[in-house]
Protein backbone atom coordinates (compact mmCIF):
# COMPACT_ATOMS: atom_id res chain seq x y z
CA UNK A 1 0.00 0.00 0.00
CA UNK A 2 1.40 3.40 -0.92
CA UNK A 3 2.01 5.48 2.22
CA UNK A 4 0.85 8.72 0.62
CA UNK A 5 -2.72 9.83 1.07
CA UNK A 6 -4.85 8.94 -1.91
CA UNK A 7 -2.30 6.52 -3.39
CA UNK A 8 -2.96 3.39 -5.45
CA UNK A 9 -1.11 0.11 -5.06
CA UNK A 10 -0.71 -1.66 -8.42
CA UNK A 11 0.47 -5.26 -8.86
CA UNK A 12 1.06 -7.41 -11.92
CA UNK A 13 -0.19 -10.98 -11.70
CA UNK A 14 -0.04 -13.51 -14.57
CA UNK A 15 0.88 -10.70 -17.00
CA UNK A 16 -2.43 -8.95 -16.25
CA UNK A 17 -2.89 -5.69 -14.42
CA UNK A 18 -4.79 -6.15 -11.16
CA UNK A 19 -5.62 -3.04 -9.21
CA UNK A 20 -6.88 -2.43 -5.73
CA UNK A 21 -8.52 0.72 -4.53
CA UNK A 22 -8.36 1.07 -0.79
CA UNK A 23 -7.77 4.80 -0.94
CA UNK A 24 -10.16 5.33 -3.83
CA UNK A 25 -12.81 3.38 -1.94
CA UNK A 26 -12.22 5.56 1.08
CA UNK A 27 -12.14 8.91 -0.73
CA UNK A 28 -14.74 8.25 -3.41
CA UNK A 29 -17.04 5.65 -1.83
CA UNK A 30 -16.32 3.05 -4.53
CA UNK A 31 -16.22 -0.67 -3.76
CA UNK A 32 -12.97 -2.58 -4.34
CA UNK A 33 -14.83 -5.20 -6.37
CA UNK A 34 -16.15 -2.54 -8.73
CA UNK A 35 -12.65 -1.20 -9.26
CA UNK A 36 -11.30 -4.66 -10.01
CA UNK A 37 -13.96 -5.38 -12.62
CA UNK A 38 -14.28 -1.95 -14.20
CA UNK A 39 -11.03 -0.02 -13.53
CA UNK A 40 -11.43 2.31 -16.52
CA UNK A 41 -14.95 3.25 -15.46
CA UNK A 42 -13.87 3.97 -11.90
CA UNK A 43 -10.81 5.95 -12.96
CA UNK A 44 -12.92 8.01 -15.33
CA UNK A 45 -15.34 8.75 -12.50
CA UNK A 46 -12.49 9.80 -10.22
CA UNK A 47 -10.94 11.83 -13.02
CA UNK A 48 -14.08 13.91 -13.43
CA UNK A 49 -14.35 14.44 -9.69
CA UNK A 50 -10.73 15.59 -9.42
CA UNK A 51 -11.05 17.89 -12.41
CA UNK A 52 -14.16 19.42 -10.85
CA UNK A 53 -12.11 20.15 -7.71
CA UNK A 54 -9.11 21.50 -9.73
CA UNK A 55 -6.84 18.79 -8.33
CA UNK A 56 -3.37 18.16 -9.75
CA UNK A 57 -2.88 15.24 -12.12
CA UNK A 58 -0.15 12.67 -11.51
CA UNK A 59 0.72 10.15 -14.18
CA UNK A 60 2.38 6.75 -13.99
CA UNK A 61 3.53 4.24 -16.57
CA UNK A 62 3.34 0.68 -15.30
CA UNK A 63 3.94 -2.04 -17.92
CA UNK A 64 4.26 -5.64 -16.69
CA UNK A 65 7.39 -6.20 -14.57
CA UNK A 66 7.94 -2.52 -13.74
CA UNK A 67 6.75 -0.38 -10.86
CA UNK A 68 7.30 3.29 -11.52
CA UNK A 69 5.37 6.21 -10.17
CA UNK A 70 5.87 9.78 -11.29
CA UNK A 71 4.03 12.60 -9.63
CA UNK A 72 3.80 16.33 -10.00
CA UNK A 73 5.33 18.51 -7.36
CA UNK A 74 2.24 19.01 -5.27
CA UNK A 75 -0.01 16.08 -4.39
CA UNK A 76 -3.18 17.09 -2.54
CA UNK A 77 -5.49 14.52 -0.97
CA UNK A 78 -7.33 12.49 -3.60
CA UNK A 79 -4.70 12.96 -6.31
CA UNK A 80 -5.36 10.68 -9.27
CA UNK A 81 -2.82 8.41 -10.89
CA UNK A 82 -3.60 8.00 -14.58
CA UNK A 83 -2.43 4.67 -15.98
CA UNK A 84 -0.85 4.73 -19.41
CA UNK A 85 -0.71 1.38 -21.18
CA UNK A 86 1.07 0.63 -24.41
CA UNK A 87 -0.67 -1.21 -27.26
CA UNK A 88 0.60 -4.59 -26.13
CA UNK A 89 -0.85 -4.09 -22.67
CA UNK A 90 -4.21 -3.07 -24.08
CA UNK A 91 -4.34 -6.02 -26.47
CA UNK A 92 -3.32 -8.41 -23.73
CA UNK A 93 -5.88 -7.12 -21.24
CA UNK A 94 -8.60 -7.25 -23.92
CA UNK A 95 -7.89 -10.92 -24.52
CA UNK A 96 -7.69 -11.95 -20.88
CA UNK A 97 -10.18 -9.77 -19.03
CA UNK A 98 -13.77 -11.05 -19.05
CA UNK A 99 -16.55 -8.89 -20.47
CA UNK A 100 -19.10 -7.78 -17.92
CA UNK A 101 -22.35 -6.55 -19.47
CA UNK A 102 -23.64 -3.27 -18.10
CA UNK A 103 -27.27 -4.38 -18.42
CA UNK A 104 -28.78 -7.89 -18.58
CA UNK A 105 -30.02 -8.70 -22.07
CA UNK A 106 -31.60 -12.14 -21.72
CA UNK A 107 -32.46 -12.28 -18.03
CA UNK A 108 -35.09 -9.83 -16.82
CA UNK A 109 -36.87 -9.25 -13.57
CA UNK A 110 -40.07 -11.24 -13.14
CA UNK A 111 -41.79 -7.98 -12.19
CA UNK A 112 -41.33 -6.86 -15.81
CA UNK A 113 -43.05 -9.92 -17.28
CA UNK A 114 -46.33 -9.27 -19.13
CA UNK A 115 -49.40 -10.30 -17.18
CA UNK A 116 -50.65 -12.96 -19.59
CA UNK A 117 -52.54 -14.91 -16.91
CA UNK A 118 -54.14 -18.19 -18.04
CA UNK A 119 -57.43 -17.26 -19.69
CA UNK A 120 -57.33 -17.65 -23.48
CA UNK A 121 -59.91 -16.38 -25.94
CA UNK A 122 -60.79 -18.48 -29.00
CA UNK A 123 -61.52 -16.10 -31.88
CA UNK A 124 -62.88 -17.21 -35.25
CA UNK A 125 -61.69 -15.00 -38.09
CA UNK A 126 -63.12 -14.51 -41.57
CA UNK A 127 -65.74 -16.39 -43.56
CA UNK A 128 -63.86 -19.67 -43.14
CA UNK A 129 -63.91 -19.25 -39.35
CA UNK A 130 -60.17 -19.77 -38.95
CA UNK A 131 -59.24 -20.17 -35.30
CA UNK A 132 -56.92 -17.76 -33.51
CA UNK A 133 -56.11 -17.77 -29.80
CA UNK A 134 -55.20 -14.72 -27.72
CA UNK A 135 -54.56 -14.32 -24.01
CA UNK A 136 -57.54 -12.32 -22.83
CA UNK A 137 -55.40 -10.20 -20.51
CA UNK A 138 -53.63 -8.67 -23.53
CA UNK A 139 -56.82 -7.26 -25.02
CA UNK A 140 -57.87 -3.71 -24.13
CA UNK A 141 -61.07 -3.41 -22.13
CA UNK A 142 -63.01 -1.94 -25.05
CA UNK A 143 -61.83 -4.71 -27.36
CA UNK A 144 -62.95 -7.39 -24.93
CA UNK A 145 -66.30 -5.63 -24.60
CA UNK A 146 -66.94 -5.54 -28.36
CA UNK A 147 -65.97 -9.20 -28.73
CA UNK A 148 -68.21 -10.19 -25.81
CA UNK A 149 -71.09 -8.32 -27.41
CA UNK A 150 -70.63 -10.17 -30.70
CA UNK A 151 -70.30 -13.50 -28.90
CA UNK A 152 -73.69 -12.97 -27.26
CA UNK A 153 -75.25 -12.43 -30.67
CA UNK A 154 -73.44 -15.17 -32.62
CA UNK A 155 -72.42 -17.56 -29.82
CA UNK A 156 -68.79 -17.38 -30.90
CA UNK A 157 -66.09 -14.73 -30.80
CA UNK A 158 -66.08 -13.65 -34.43
CA UNK A 159 -64.03 -11.14 -36.40
CA UNK A 160 -65.06 -10.55 -39.99
CA UNK A 161 -63.57 -8.31 -42.64
CA UNK A 162 -62.10 -8.20 -46.12
CA UNK A 163 -60.28 -10.98 -47.95
CA UNK A 164 -57.06 -10.11 -46.11
CA UNK A 165 -58.56 -10.39 -42.63
CA UNK A 166 -56.55 -13.51 -41.72
CA UNK A 167 -53.26 -11.79 -42.50
CA UNK A 168 -54.43 -8.61 -40.78
CA UNK A 169 -55.54 -10.36 -37.62
CA UNK A 170 -52.21 -12.16 -37.38
CA UNK A 171 -50.49 -8.75 -37.45
CA UNK A 172 -52.78 -7.67 -34.62
CA UNK A 173 -52.22 -10.86 -32.64
CA UNK A 174 -48.44 -10.54 -32.89
CA UNK A 175 -48.68 -6.91 -31.84
CA UNK A 176 -50.54 -7.88 -28.67
CA UNK A 177 -47.64 -10.11 -27.64
CA UNK A 178 -44.68 -8.07 -28.90
CA UNK A 179 -45.75 -4.46 -29.35
CA UNK A 180 -44.31 -4.62 -32.91
CA UNK A 181 -45.92 -4.58 -36.36
CA UNK A 182 -44.83 -7.56 -38.45
CA UNK A 183 -46.20 -6.08 -41.66
CA UNK A 184 -43.25 -6.05 -44.03
CA UNK A 185 -42.67 -8.88 -46.51
CA UNK A 186 -39.24 -8.37 -48.01
CA UNK A 187 -39.98 -10.42 -51.13
CA UNK A 188 -43.01 -8.42 -52.27
CA UNK A 189 -43.02 -5.02 -50.61
CA UNK A 190 -41.06 -2.84 -53.02
CA UNK A 191 -42.41 0.38 -54.41
CA UNK A 192 -40.78 1.46 -57.67
CA UNK A 193 -40.80 5.05 -58.84
CA UNK A 194 -42.88 5.73 -61.94
CA UNK A 195 -42.62 8.48 -64.52
CA UNK A 196 -46.34 8.97 -65.01
CA UNK A 197 -46.37 7.02 -68.27
CA UNK A 198 -46.02 3.50 -66.90
CA UNK A 199 -48.27 1.59 -64.55
CA UNK A 200 -47.27 2.15 -60.95
CA UNK A 201 -46.08 -0.83 -58.90
CA UNK A 202 -48.01 -0.99 -55.66
CA UNK A 203 -46.17 -1.68 -52.43
CA UNK A 204 -48.50 -4.11 -50.65
CA UNK A 205 -47.38 -3.09 -47.19
CA UNK A 206 -49.23 0.22 -47.49
CA UNK A 207 -52.56 -1.56 -47.83
CA UNK A 208 -51.56 -4.12 -45.21
CA UNK A 209 -51.03 -1.30 -42.71
CA UNK A 210 -54.29 0.39 -43.70
CA UNK A 211 -56.19 -2.87 -43.12
CA UNK A 212 -54.49 -3.21 -39.74
CA UNK A 213 -55.62 0.28 -38.78
CA UNK A 214 -59.21 -0.45 -39.84
CA UNK A 215 -59.16 -3.66 -37.81
CA UNK A 216 -57.96 -1.67 -34.82
CA UNK A 217 -60.90 0.69 -35.25
CA UNK A 218 -63.30 -2.23 -35.50
CA UNK A 219 -61.92 -3.77 -32.30
CA UNK A 220 -61.69 -0.42 -30.50
CA UNK A 221 -57.97 -0.87 -29.87
CA UNK A 222 -56.62 2.66 -29.74
CA UNK A 223 -53.07 1.63 -28.91
CA UNK A 224 -52.89 -0.60 -31.99
CA UNK A 225 -54.28 2.13 -34.26
CA UNK A 226 -51.71 4.61 -32.99
CA UNK A 227 -48.92 2.10 -33.57
CA UNK A 228 -50.08 1.51 -37.15
CA UNK A 229 -50.08 5.25 -37.81
CA UNK A 230 -46.51 5.41 -36.54
CA UNK A 231 -45.65 2.43 -38.75
CA UNK A 232 -46.92 4.25 -41.84
CA UNK A 233 -44.94 7.37 -40.94
CA UNK A 234 -41.84 5.25 -40.31
CA UNK A 235 -42.20 3.64 -43.73
CA UNK A 236 -42.63 7.04 -45.38
CA UNK A 237 -39.46 8.29 -43.71
CA UNK A 238 -37.41 5.20 -44.57
CA UNK A 239 -38.56 4.84 -48.19
CA UNK A 240 -39.01 8.54 -49.00
CA UNK A 241 -42.29 7.57 -50.65
CA UNK A 242 -45.94 7.71 -49.60
CA UNK A 243 -49.08 5.66 -50.28
CA UNK A 244 -51.27 6.76 -53.19
CA UNK A 245 -53.93 4.05 -53.16
CA UNK A 246 -55.50 4.10 -49.69
CA UNK A 247 -57.96 7.00 -49.81
CA UNK A 248 -61.02 5.18 -51.16
CA UNK A 249 -61.02 2.30 -48.67
CA UNK A 250 -60.05 4.45 -45.70
CA UNK A 251 -62.67 7.12 -46.42
CA UNK A 252 -65.37 4.50 -46.88
CA UNK A 253 -64.74 2.96 -43.45
CA UNK A 254 -63.91 5.96 -41.28
CA UNK A 255 -65.64 9.12 -40.11
CA UNK A 256 -64.78 12.72 -40.85
CA UNK A 257 -62.42 13.23 -37.90
CA UNK A 258 -60.45 10.02 -38.34
CA UNK A 259 -56.70 10.27 -37.78
CA UNK A 260 -55.66 8.08 -40.70
CA UNK A 261 -57.72 10.29 -43.00
CA UNK A 262 -55.79 13.28 -41.71
CA UNK A 263 -52.46 11.55 -42.25
CA UNK A 264 -53.28 10.48 -45.81
CA UNK A 265 -54.35 14.01 -46.72
CA UNK A 266 -51.19 15.52 -45.19
CA UNK A 267 -49.02 12.98 -47.02
CA UNK A 268 -50.55 14.05 -50.32
CA UNK A 269 -50.02 17.72 -49.46
CA UNK A 270 -46.57 17.77 -47.90
CA UNK A 271 -44.88 14.68 -49.30
CA UNK A 272 -46.51 14.46 -52.72
CA UNK A 273 -47.12 18.18 -53.22
CA UNK A 274 -50.36 17.32 -54.98
CA UNK A 275 -48.91 14.92 -57.55
CA UNK A 276 -50.67 11.95 -55.94
CA UNK A 277 -53.99 13.24 -57.29
CA UNK A 278 -52.79 12.66 -60.85
CA UNK A 279 -52.84 9.42 -62.84
CA UNK A 280 -51.79 6.63 -62.64
CA UNK A 281 -52.27 6.83 -58.87
CA UNK A 282 -55.45 5.22 -57.52
CA UNK A 283 -56.09 8.20 -55.27
CA UNK A 284 -56.62 10.33 -58.38
CA UNK A 285 -60.04 8.67 -58.51
CA UNK A 286 -60.57 8.83 -54.78
CA UNK A 287 -63.70 10.11 -53.02
CA UNK A 288 -64.72 13.69 -53.75
CA UNK A 289 -64.44 14.52 -50.06
CA UNK A 290 -60.85 13.32 -50.02
CA UNK A 291 -59.87 15.33 -53.10
CA UNK A 292 -61.50 18.40 -51.59
CA UNK A 293 -59.56 17.95 -48.34
CA UNK A 294 -56.26 17.75 -50.22
CA UNK A 295 -57.00 20.83 -52.34
CA UNK A 296 -58.08 22.86 -49.32
CA UNK A 297 -55.02 21.82 -47.33
CA UNK A 298 -52.74 22.53 -50.28
CA UNK A 299 -54.12 26.04 -50.62
CA UNK A 300 -53.80 26.69 -46.88
CA UNK A 301 -50.17 25.50 -46.82
CA UNK A 302 -49.17 27.87 -49.60
CA UNK A 303 -45.55 28.18 -50.66
CA UNK A 304 -44.31 26.34 -47.54
CA UNK A 305 -45.10 23.08 -49.33
CA UNK A 306 -42.33 23.77 -51.87
CA UNK A 307 -39.76 24.88 -49.31
CA UNK A 308 -37.33 22.01 -48.75
CA UNK A 309 -36.47 23.43 -45.31
CA UNK A 310 -40.05 23.06 -44.10
CA UNK A 311 -40.48 20.32 -41.52
CA UNK A 312 -43.11 17.70 -42.19
CA UNK A 313 -46.08 18.07 -39.82
CA UNK A 314 -45.63 14.50 -38.50
CA UNK A 315 -42.03 15.35 -37.60
CA UNK A 316 -43.17 18.41 -35.67
CA UNK A 317 -46.00 16.71 -33.78
CA UNK A 318 -46.76 13.06 -34.51
CA UNK A 319 -49.40 13.07 -31.80
CA UNK A 320 -51.84 14.98 -34.03
CA UNK A 321 -52.33 11.67 -35.86
CA UNK A 322 -53.01 9.73 -32.65
CA UNK A 323 -56.20 9.08 -30.74
CA UNK A 324 -56.00 9.40 -26.96
CA UNK A 325 -59.46 8.79 -25.60
CA UNK A 326 -58.06 5.94 -23.51
CA UNK A 327 -54.28 5.89 -23.91
CA UNK A 328 -52.05 8.50 -22.32
CA UNK A 329 -51.15 11.48 -24.45
CA UNK A 330 -47.72 11.54 -26.06
CA UNK A 331 -44.90 13.32 -24.25
CA UNK A 332 -44.66 15.85 -27.10
CA UNK A 333 -48.37 16.62 -26.89
CA UNK A 334 -48.22 17.01 -23.11
CA UNK A 335 -45.26 19.38 -23.44
CA UNK A 336 -47.02 21.39 -26.16
CA UNK A 337 -50.16 21.58 -24.04
CA UNK A 338 -48.20 22.75 -21.02
CA UNK A 339 -46.42 25.40 -23.10
CA UNK A 340 -49.72 26.59 -24.54
CA UNK A 341 -51.18 26.80 -21.04
CA UNK A 342 -48.20 28.76 -19.70
CA UNK A 343 -48.34 31.12 -22.67
CA UNK A 344 -52.06 31.70 -22.19
CA UNK A 345 -51.52 32.37 -18.49
CA UNK A 346 -48.77 34.84 -19.36
CA UNK A 347 -51.16 36.82 -21.54
CA UNK A 348 -53.63 37.29 -18.72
Amino acid sequence: MCPCTGGIHVQAKNDMLHMTSVHIARDYQIEDSLFLLFPSVVLERVKHKNQANNLTWATASMPPGRRKRQATGSEPTGVLIKLKKNKADIAHSSDTMPNFPVKPTIRLSYSLAPGLQTHVLFIFVGLQRDLFTVHTALLPEKTRAILDERAQQQRIYLVEGNNAIHETFEIYRLFLYTGKLFSHHADSDQDHADNGDTEIHEDREWMRLAHAYLLGLDLRDERFCNAVVEGIIEKVTESDRYPTGLATEVYEQTDRNDKLRLLIVDLHIWKGRGTGLCEPHDDSEGPREFVQHVLEGFAAAGSAVFNDETQMPWDVNICKYHSHEITARCKEARAAGALKKRTAEGWR
